[in-house]
């Protein structure tokens, strides 16, 4: 999404997509990422499928005077929220450790391929949420972290009501 600058994978929560965006996010989120760039670069194609849906949005809109777009945006903006969860976790004792300048999906991305042993095609179809776990397995096997158990969580969070 970010390669196409779908609104909706901004990492900002404010920043609200307009419905090309809301469309864009749809055609990218329904397909695998190779069927997508075929669709994307047949204009023809891409061109139809968005005027389907346009005429689709505009009846329903027309036929249903509760129907809200920005309720869609909403919806639709939770759906990604949805899929990136960050694991609680202890940092451990990194101190020459440098901090890379790199988007965090950038860094998923090459440990998906680079020490998990995901083809390229699999890294990029793989849900988020599934990468992520991935992601954060491999650091804690590694020693960058200490994933969190359930009873840690419940103390910081029960430290964190106390402040």
């Amino acid at each position: 999404m970010r390669r196409f600058d779908c609104k909706f994978s901004a990492d900002d929560p404010a920043t609200m997509g307009a419905i090309d965006d809301l469309l864009l996010g749809v055609a990218i989120c329904c397909r695998s990422y190779e069927t997508f760039l075929e669709f994307i670069y047949d204009t023809d194609e891409f061109n139809k499928w968005c005027k389907t849906w346009g005429k689709y949005i505009t009846k329903k809109i027309k036929k249903d005077k509760t129907f809200n777009v920005i309720d869609q945006f909403m919806l639709f903006k939770e759906y990604m929220k949805s899929g990136i969860i960050i694991p609680k976790y202890w940092e451990t004792n990194n101190d020459n450790q440098l901090i890379s300048g790199a988007h965090w999906t950038q860094s998923i991305f090459n440990v998906l391929i680079s020490d998990l042993g995901y083809s390229q095609s699999e890294a990029l179809n793989v849900p988020v949420a599934k990468a992520m776990n991935d992601y954060y397995k491999y650091l804690e096997r590694t020693g960058m972290v200490n994933l969190m158990r359930d009873d840690e969580i419940e103390m910081v969070e029960r430290a964190k009501e106390k402040v």
